[in-house]
Order: structure tokens, then C-alpha cells, then sequence
């Protein structure tokens, strides 16, 4: 089968900031192969390369970038040196690390059919592929919402839908387990055909999503972690706001329901009681869409609860 991307000794250096200093070393030589039909994973530590390398497949480096490239790189039939960015984003679907950063629209429907609408498809056949991705992606119930009140998996899924709308060749996806919940992460890397281990801005492995657990120790070695899949679970046990001495954040009953969410739907929270006390470290974990964005962004007083009382460090956040 052919290959959808070929990269051949790549290197880039990043223009040093500010005009001055030096340049930064962001790839070293990468070269790496993707048959057309496969799904590919980059894995290494921070700071290896990973995010500079996808964005060389999608040209943002060198047109989008200060900097200086050389070595090769083949898309979808395109030279990305030679290819504006215009023409290959016709071919090539990506997603930035940040989708909240990508989302332009005020409806997750208008934020899908937007790229479309850019491309003067016509009406009818703009509102048939929104519904066929929000069918494939499960996002059906998300049509109407506003974006600006997604969670952040929920604004990967709709950044996602908007990438693959214009049914490109490839799609791209930066840090793409980065926003999953386990169930997501875990299928994402047990589908994956081929894995690259990226180190110091060089490909140093062209493997198999069998990586984490045949060479473990390589992967920590240079800096990658692997969850331990028989640690044990965590438990959350239930806290009422009285049972803190000296509370930094106290939820009190409390209800939210963003404004555009059908009756039928659940709320975002429902009664959500607890305290967090002075110097506590605290996680908050849950499925995509379970309510984590929004819990945050009532301690901010970002959001404004329907129902119930939150205090943070004796402040009320309805003030």
C-alpha cells in the first residue's frame, strides 16, 4: 500500500526569540513512513519534538513558523514546502493542542459546517455531512450547544468533527489523548498501527502499540510514563461541606444547567456537595462531558451556579 506521508531526514530550527540568542533545535533528522488507512502515534517526553513534527505536516512550519527547514516532507501526494497552507488544508484535517483555540463558531452544528461553508458546498450537502459526524464522533446531543459551554473533551470531539467534515486524506491530531477520558486514551492507543518514539527531536523507534508493555523500561528511560493498569483504583468517598476545618473551596448543594441545554438532558452538576480544605491537593476526574470544565469554572466564578452556594476562601463567588 502507499504511503499517505513520507518524511526524510527533516530538520527545523525555531528563529531564536526576540530576534536574539540562538536558534532552537526542534527536529533532528526525523525520518518516518504512514501507509495511506493507517492510524499512527508519536510518543516521547516533553519538549521531544512531537508538536513541531505534526505541525510540519500540516505546513504550519515552514509557512506559519519563523524558522529554517530542511529535508523532506510528502503529504497526501502534496510537498509541503511548496504547498500553501490553503491548498493543504483541502487535504489534511488537524487539530491544535488547544481546540478551545479553534473553535470560531457559536453552535457546535455552525462550528462543523463552518470549513464547509468556506468551501462553497452547497447548502443541503453541508447539513447531510454535519449530521454524518455528528452520527460518527456521538455528538449528536451536542448539535445546539453552545460551544463557549463544552467541556474540553467535548470541544476535541467538535474540533475533530470540523477537521474531518471536509472528508480529508489525513487528519492530524495534536495531544490527542491529552483530553480523553481513560476509555477514549485506551482505544485510541490499542488501534494505533504504527508508533514512533520521538527523543531530542529525532524518530529513534518505528514500533507497534505494543511498546508500552514490551519495552517499558525504554520508555521511561527517556522520560515517556506508562500507566500502571494494576494499580489500584482510586476511591472517592463522599464530603459534605461541614466536614472541612478550614475550607479553600466549599460547594453547597449545587446545581447547574447551561441555558441552551434541551429540558430533557441532565444537568451539567446536580447537588454537588464538598469541601476542599487549605493546602489539600485535588484531583477531579470523570468521563468526557461529566462535568469537570464546569465544576472549575464555578470556582473562578467564570459560570454562575442555578442552585446551591460556593465559597472559596470565604469569599461567596455570587458576589
Amino acid at each position: 500500500m502507499a504511503d499517505i506521508i513520507t518524511v526524510m531526514n527533516l530538520g527545523w530550527r525555531y528563529a531564536a526569540p526576540g530576534g536574539g540568542g540562538e536558534p532552537i533545535q526542534g527536529l533532528r533528522d526525523a525520518s518516518c513512513y504512514v501507509q495511506q488507512g493507517a492510524l499512527a502515534g508519536v510518543i516521547g517526553p516533553t519538549g521531544s519534538g512531537k508538536s513541531t513534527l505534526v505541525k510540519a505536516l500540516a505546513g504550519i512550519i515552514p509557512h506559519c513558523t519563523k524558522g529554517s527547514l530542511n529535508g523532506y516532507v510528502r503529504i497526501a501526494d502534496m510537498n509541503v514546502k511548496s504547498t500553501t497552507v490553503s491548498d493543504l488544508s483541502l487535504r489534511v484535517g488537524y487539530v491544535g493542542q488547544d481546540p478551545r483555540a479553534q473553535l470560531t463558531s457559536p453552535t457546535v452544528a455552525e462550528e462543523i459546517a463552518f470549513p464547509l461553508e468556506n468551501r462553497g458546498v452547497e447548502p443541503d450537502e453541508i447539513e447531510a455531512r454535519v449530521d454524518d459526524v455528528l452520527a460518527m464522533l456521538h455528538i449528536e446531543d451536542l448539535r445546539e450547544r453552545d460551544t463557549a459551554t463544552l467541556s474540553t473533551g467535548e470541544m476535541e470531539r467538535v474540533a475533530i468533527g470540523a477537521a474531518i467534515a471536509g472528508e480529508p486524506d489525513v487528519l492530524i491530531v495534536d495531544e490527542p489523548a491529552s483530553l480523553l477520558d481513560e476509555e477514549g486514551y485506551e482505544d485510541l492507543v490499542q488501534r494505533a498501527d504504527a508508533v514512533f518514539l520521538m527523543v531530542n527531536g529525532e524518530i529513534i523507534r518505528r514500533t507497534t502499540a505494543d511498546i508500552f508493555t514490551r519495552e517499558r523500561s525504554l520508555l521511561e528511560s527517556v522520560g515517556v510514563i506508562v500507566s500502571d493498569q494494576d494499580a489500584t483504583p482510586l476511591v472517592i468517598e463522599s464530603d459534605e461541606p461541614d466536614a472541612a476545618d478550614n475550607p479553600a473551596v466549599v460547594f453547597n448543594h449545587v446545581h447547574a444547567r447551561y441555558a441552551d441545554s434541551p429540558p430533557s438532558d441532565a444537568p451539567q452538576l446536580d447537588d454537588v456537595a464538598f469541601a476542599v480544605q487549605q493546602g489539600d491537593f485535588v484531583a477531579i476526574t470523570g468521563g468526557n462531558g461529566s462535568g469537570k470544565s464546569t465544576l472549575t469554572r464555578l470556582i473562578n466564578a467564570e459560570l454562575r451556579p442555578d442552585r446551591g452556594q460556593i465559597v472559596v476562601n470565604g469569599v461567596d463567588v455570587a458576589s
